[in-house]
């Protein structure tokens, strides 16, 4: 008898703590993260605050930053002394590059509303602005005017972009 009014008790409380959860003027946090199955320097937090404005309806604030690094050491590249087909050729070295570090970042604000409908079910609507930026290492072909001719180089690029979201 004790092992069945303490479940009641439990579930009375889970029910009233629910309901209370969606009444007007109470707080809404919650908060997304990522930092397991990732390296030191990859990790992604997304605060959200709200405010019941009446009862089942809140509007708020969310941020979103994500980050994900990838350090690439020196290479002193590699020796050719032959071309495609066998032939020899001069002494070149090929894939030679400098200490760089790839980065993609994200970072996101916004407003949103959220409409519960039913005690655990709710739809929610949001109007954000998305910025993420994103490096990449390939070939880059540039000018030299030095040269007065094209140049193709392997180095860091960045990509910028911007979003408005709904």
């Amino acid at each position: 008898m004790k092992k069945f009014i303490l479940m009641f008790a439990t579930l009375c409380f889970i029910t009233f703590s629910a309901n209370a959860q969606t009444k007007k003027g109470t707080v809404l946090l919650g908060a997304g993260s990522q930092f397991s199955e990732t390296s030191w320097t990859d990790w992604m937090i997304s605060p959200k605050i709200g405010y019941f404005i009446q009862d089942g309806l809140a509007i708020g604030a969310m941020i979103h930053f994500s980050s994900e690094d990838q350090y690439v050491p020196a290479f002193a590249g590699d020796y050719v002394i032959a071309d495609a087909d066998g032939n020899p050729i001069p002494p070149t070295v090929v894939g030679a590059h400098g200490d760089y570090t790839l980065t993609d970042n994200t970072r996101e604000f916004g407003v949103f509303a959220r409409y519960y409908a039913a005690r655990n079910l709710f739809v929610e609507m949001s109007l954000s602005s998305m910025t993420m930026e994103n490096d990449e290492w390939g070939p880059v072909t540039y000018f030299d005017g030095a040269q007065s001719d094209f140049v193709t180089e392997n180095m860091v690029t960045q990509t910028r972009m911007s979003t408005s979201n709904v």
